[in-house]
């Protein structure tokens, strides 16, 4: 039989390496088409979003499929770690590398 739980813990995380994948490769194809670093690229809110997004989907992919309990708290501090990243950044509604005087 199919385990279908599995497939879809798979799916999850393989989503969120896809997503990081796809922003990084954009991102390095925008920054040699305007000349300006990667670094630059990616810290833009769009961008910077984007790989929270992505790395979020990789944590709750790992932290339903592991087993161990030690393993469970770490992923999920992961993700909780950049799940708030993401919405900070959201809600402030100013590119992360901008300076508040």
């Amino acid at each position: 039989m199919i385990d279908w739980v599995g497939v879809v813990i798979a799916t999850i995380w393989i989503m969120g390496l896809a997503l990081l994948l796809a922003v990084v490769s954009i991102a390095y194809w925008s920054s040699s088409a305007t000349r300006t670093s990667l670094g630059h690229v990616l810290a833009k809110r769009s961008f910077y979003v984007a790989l929270r997004v992505g790395i979020v989907l990789f944590g709750l992919g790992m932290l339903m499929g592991t087993e161990t309990w030690w393993e469970k708290i770490l992923w999920g501090l992961v993700t909780v770690f950049f799940v708030w990243e993401a919405i900070a950044t959201l809600r402030i509604g100013r590119q992360p590398s901008e300076k508040v005087d």
